[in-house]
């Protein structure tokens, strides 16, 4: 008995030195000095310290008006109304631009003044015009090559204000109708397609005016020296160039090759077989890659109403199964409204093939067109 007395008391000894351990130990963290001051003491540096939610959370107020700013914006400037106001302001712009340049503005301070006035007022149209588009896309506005090109003119315009030199520059806030208007925008777009080809072109084109222009210069340079000629036509290889433009857009060049002939009967070779190439034969090739794109333009245009045409039909159908599978055979309020419906989708059928029929008519025109001028080169 007195031994395990003996035992109870030494456990229980143990016992309390484990928890004073324990408490320590929880009343202590990890430290370079092997301690820690207590979480009380801890709590106590940071009584000097706002540590609420109001603090650590960033308040959303700010977030959320300048998302009512963007969704403002955006509903402004993809308005029906606001757009074609705009491409109103610019038309009334331009108009007043080319009326500003005549002697009973130009010559009047007050009523040129009053011009100014207004112009200016338009910039400041356009500039917040600008600015609603820039809150609702950010800085994806620079994305958007028309809008890089609105962001360039107000910017020119600014400028040109600043400095009289430049106020030629604001002339160029009517070419805003190109990205306002959408048949001006898709008919530019399909031009800047065609520029591969073109540059391809108009590589062939200068070869050939360098070969010419080598050529003619070494053969007629001194006529105009010689007093054989009225006109500096071929002294000097730039020279030479500008007259052979002129020989291209048939300007005048019977006149410079019947001057040439007096002296050279034989010249009349080079002139036409250059006249050929470069008139008849590259400027044609070019004006049918332009056609082609154009063409290109309104076949996209047919493929486009075409699938929506489809998309539409079977949209239709998938809804006019759904009601049949609801309605009895036997009902016969609804074997009229299926009556009523395929009428109505052949009506619709019929239109849309009317439509179709015309792009198709359109198409063989321009193809018709196209084998016509092919025929003539």
């Amino acid at each position: 008995k007195k031994r395990n007395k003996s035992l109870c008391v030494e456990t229980e000894s143990m016992t309390s030195e484990n928890d004073d351990k324990k408490d320590n130990e929880n009343n202590y963290i990890l430290t370079e000095d092997g301690k820690f001051p207590s979480h009380d003491d801890f709590n106590s540096q940071l009584d000097g310290f706002d540590t609420t939610e109001n603090q650590r959370i960033e308040p959303s107020g700010s977030r959320n008006i300048e998302q009512q700013l963007q969704h403002l914006s955006g509903t402004v400037v993809k308005d029906v109304r606001f757009m074609r106001l705009v491409v109103f302001m610019i038309i009334i712009n331009s108009v007043m631009m080319g009326i500003a340049t005549f002697d009973f503005v130009t010559d009047d301070p007050d009523v040129n003044q009053a011009f100014e006035s207004v112009d200016f007022a338009f910039l400041i149209f356009f500039t917040i015009e600008l600015g609603l588009q820039f809150i609702h896309r950010g800085l994806s506005l620079f994305s958007n090559g028309w809008l890089t090109f609105d962001f360039i003119v107000v910017a020119s315009s600014w400028m040109s204000a600043s400095f009289m030199i430049l106020r030629t520059l604001r002339i160029f806030r009517v070419l805003r109708l190109v990205t306002r208007v959408r048949v001006l925008n898709e008919i530019v777009a399909a031009l800047i397609n065609t520029i591969p080809k073109l540059i391809a072109i108009a590589a062939v084109l200068f070869l050939i005016f360098y070969v010419y222009a080598v050529m003619l210069t070494l053969f007629f340079k001194d006529m105009y020296e010689e007093g054989l000629t009225s006109y500096d036509y071929f002294s000097r290889l730039d020279k030479t160039f500008l007259t052979l433009f002129q020989l291209m857009t048939l300007d005048s060049w019977s006149t410079v090759t019947k001057e040439v002939m007096e002296v050279y009967p034989w010249s009349w070779v080079v002139f036409v077989s250059f006249v050929t190439l470069s008139s008849f034969t590259v400027v044609n090739l070019i004006i049918a890659v332009i056609c082609d794109a154009i063409q290109d333009l309104h076949r996209g245009d047919f493929e486009s109403t075409l699938e929506a045409v489809i998309s539409q039909s079977k949209t239709e159908e998938g809804e006019r199964n759904t009601e049949s599978s609801l309605c009895s055979h036997t009902d016969v309020n609804c074997v009229e409204k299926k009556v009523n419906d395929l009428s109505n989708v052949v009506e619709q059928i019929l239109s849309n093939q009317k439509e179709m029929q015309l792009m198709l008519e359109d198409i063989m025109k321009a193809q018709n067109a196209r084998n016509v001028t092919s025929q003539n080169r």
